[in-house]
């Protein structure tokens, strides 16, 4: 679905199972391509994705249109000027006794660590106090991220979540880390898989400045896959 379009660049949905990286039968840029420039009326000078969420990830991606859109993204994305919001479904989250914890609040946790990223395994891992003192930039990076629980179902909760930096697998890993496995996620603890094979992360809010008008624009969506849970937990926005 494209929810925005223009001469420099398009936001469209990417659903669970596609890819971002270019050169797969399965990428968002290449499912995308025809859609965009039907709309356009004209063929593109390039489609690519300047804004990149895991393959089992739903939601928000931009597409670059132009030489000129690629270039100006770059800066916007290393100016940690754009506006990350997910929303996900996570197991509940228990007490070291094993008891269900119910923490409902209008106010945000801050998750800050220093995380690395196995690209062997292809899986992120939280570094230990000592492990992070020890580590070189290169080996281990800062994550920061924030999130709420906006709400509960009969074994999940719904978490609204802001990201602040983009490791690799970073909300997954991070909120794995608080007790908080995003259903779905077996890499990252989830007791079961997602028919599908997708997990309940999504990408709902993007805000940022246009790269070329310097306006601030901001785009929302809806998970494309909108069953029962997820209406469940989207309906805590509204």
């Amino acid at each position: 679905m494209i929810v925005h379009v223009d001469s420099d660049f398009a936001v469209v949905v990417k659903e669970a199972g596609e890819v971002c990286e270019d050169g797969s039968p399965h990428s968002l840029s290449l499912r995308m391509a025809p859609l965009i420039e039907e709309e356009l009326g004209h063929k593109l000078e390039r489609c690519e994705c300047v804004h990149r969420l895991d393959q089992p990830v739903s939601g928000l991606c931009i597409l670059a249109l132009t030489d000129r859109a690629v270039a100006r993204f770059s800066k916007i994305f290393a100016s940690h000027s754009v506006e990350k919001t997910y929303c996900a479904i996570t197991e509940r989250k228990k007490s070291a006794q094993g008891e269900v914890q119910s923490e409902i609040s209008a106010d945000w946790k801050n998750l800050e660590c220093v995380m690395t990223f196995d690209r062997g395994k292809k899986k992120a891992r939280i570094l230990s106090e000592k492990e992070a003192q020890r580590a070189s930039k290169t080996a281990g990076k800062k994550a920061l991220l924030r999130y709420k629980l906006l709400g509960q179902g009969e074994r999940y909760d719904f978490l609204l979540v802001e990201l602040f930096t983009g490791r690799t697998h970073q909300i997954r890993c991070q909120l794995a880390g608080e007790g908080r496995p995003i259903k779905g996620d077996l890499k990252y603890g989830a007791k079961r898989s997602e028919k599908g094979g997708g997990i309940r992360l999504h990408a709902w809010k993007l805000s940022f400045f246009h790269p070329v008008t310097g306006e601030k624009v901001t785009f929302t969506c809806m998970p494309p896959q909108m069953d029962a849970l997820w209406q469940a937990c989207m309906g805590f926005l509204c």
